[in-house]
């Protein structure tokens, strides 16, 4: 996503938080800046792993680290590298088109704690949400919601009530979701369309 976007959403949140203040930049010196600079990321995150929205659903064939019969293999498995750029991970399957599902799939940790996925499949696909992507154009409800969490913290932040922006969130959020469901199928990407993406 792009900086000018997230502006115009930080000044959206901003505009409803109640506050008479806007910002022009991200890397402005000036304390809403500060504050949008410190929520943005978590609001974020929180929207698009709350549902699996279809413009952040992505396919891609898991990276094979060790076979099974490798002595470091774990419990008999092969192990996958965890995507770095997944949010959450719906579902695993044995074929690009996730019409098969794998069952016997797994998100385990290795002996340095790092995520990694467990599987008797070769190859192995996931579906996951990614928390970046190439789209630099939100769909009007979910700019809303966007703006509604940042009104949210802005207002938390600045000491005032937020039940009523809250309730307004919920509502906005659950339409959303329900809009969600006539949005396009989740793509197809390679693994190296990872690779230097900007959310």
């Amino acid at each position: 996503m792009i900086d000018n976007m997230i502006v115009s959403i930080c000044n959206g949140g901003i505009r409803k938080s109640g506050q008479d203040g806007r910002i022009s930049s991200l890397d402005e010196n000036s304390n809403l800046a500060d504050l949008c600079n410190d929520i943005w990321p978590s609001a974020v995150s929180f929207i698009y792993a709350s549902h699996p929205w279809a413009f952040k659903k992505v396919r891609v064939q898991a990276d094979l680290q060790t076979l099974q019969n490798d002595p470091i293999a774990t419990q008999g498995q092969n192990i996958y590298g965890y995507p770095s750029n997944a949010l959450r991970i719906l579902g695993f399957y044995k074929d690009r088109e996730c019409h098969h599902r794998a069952n016997d799939a797994r998100v385990s940790s290795d002996k340095n704690g790092n995520k990694v996925i467990l599987s008797n499949q070769i190859p192995l696909f996931v579906e996951c949400l990614t928390a970046e992507t190439k789209n630099d154009n939100l769909s009007p409800w979910l700019r809303e919601v966007l703006e509604l969490k940042i009104a949210i913290e802005v207002a938390r932040a600045k000491g005032k009530d937020i039940r009523v922006l809250s309730q307004e969130f919920q509502a906005v959020l659950d339409s959303a979701q329900e809009n969600n469901a006539t949005e396009a199928e989740s793509t197809i990407i390679k693994n190296d369309d990872y690779i230097n993406v900007r959310g």
